[in-house]
C-alpha cells in the first residue's frame, strides 16, 4: 500500500535545467509525463527568456490537453509561437490606423482568418482556444496590425456591419471574451482590437462580456 500510494519522481530530459521544471510540473497536471513532449520542444523551452517561460507555462497549466487530437508538439510550438508574439506587441507602439477602411458588408469576409476564428468560438466547442491558437499562427507577421489584411483592418471595415447583430457572434474579441479565452483576447488586444469598443445593437464592450466569465484582469 505504502508503494502504491507513493508518488515518482519524475525527472527533465536530459539538458533540461531546472528552471525548466515548472514546466514539467504542468505536464503533470494533465496525467502528462515530460517525455510527452520531444526533446526538440525542450530545447525550444529552454531557448526562452525566465518571462516567456512562465507565460507558456501558465497557458500549459491552464489549457485542456487532456484528449486533443494531433501532436502535443504541435500544439506546444502553437503556444510558443502566440506567446512571443503577444511578447512581441505589447512592447511595440500601439497599432494606429489614420483613416476607417472602406466599410464592407459581412459576406465580404467569408473565408477570411477572422471569420473562420469566429466560427470556431461560435460552434467548435472543444478544445476551442487550442485551435485557435493554431490557427493564430497563419497571421503574416510582415503585415502590421491595421495595415490591410490584418485582423485589426477587418475588423474595422465591418464596423458598421456588426452594430447590426450581436457583439459575441460578430467580433471576434466580443467572442472570445464571451468564452472566457483569456489568451485568445490577449491576442486580439495585442493586434490592435479595443478592449473597449461597444459594438452590436446591445452595445456591449468585451469588458462586458469577460466580468461575466469573471475573467477581468
Amino acid at each position: 500500500l505504502a508503494f502504491c500510494s507513493r508518488t515518482p519522481k519524475v525527472e527533465p530530459p536530459p539538458g533540461v535545467t531546472r528552471r525548466t521544471s515548472a514546466l514539467g510540473d504542468a505536464l503533470a497536471l494533465h496525467a502528462l509525463p515530460d517525455d510527452a513532449l520531444s526533446q526538440e520542444s525542450w530545447d525550444v523551452f529552454a531557448a526562452l527568456s525566465a518571462e516567456l517561460q512562465q507565460r507558456v507555462v501558465d497557458v500549459v497549466r491552464n489549457s485542456l490537453l487532456a484528449g486533443v487530437t494531433g501532436s502535443l508538439d504541435d500544439h506546444f510550438s502553437d503556444i510558443v509561437h502566440n506567446e512571443r508574439r503577444i511578447f512581441r506587441l505589447e512592447d511595440a507602439p500601439a497599432p494606429r490606423v489614420e483613416r476607417l477602411p472602406p466599410q464592407v458588408k459581412w459576406e465580404a469576409i467569408d473565408g477570411s482568418l477572422y471569420h473562420r476564428l469566429l466560427q470556431k468560438m461560435l460552434f467548435r466547442r472543444q478544445h476551442p482556444e487550442l485551435l485557435l491558437i493554431k490557427d493564430l499562427t497563419e497571421v503574416d507577421e510582415s503585415i502590421a496590425p491595421g495595415d490591410p489584411g490584418s485582423l485589426l483592418y477587418v475588423h474595422l471595415a465591418t464596423r458598421e456591419a456588426r452594430l447590426q447583430g450581436s457583439a459575441e457572434v460578430l467580433s471576434i474579441l466580443h467572442a472570445a471574451a464571451a468564452g472566457g479565452l483569456v489568451r485568445t483576447c490577449a491576442r486580439f488586444i495585442v493586434e490592435g482590437l479595443d478592449v473597449n469598443e461597444r459594438t452590436g445593437y446591445e452595445g456591449l464592450a468585451p469588458l462586458h462580456l469577460a466580468a461575466c466569465e469573471g475573467e477581468v484582469e
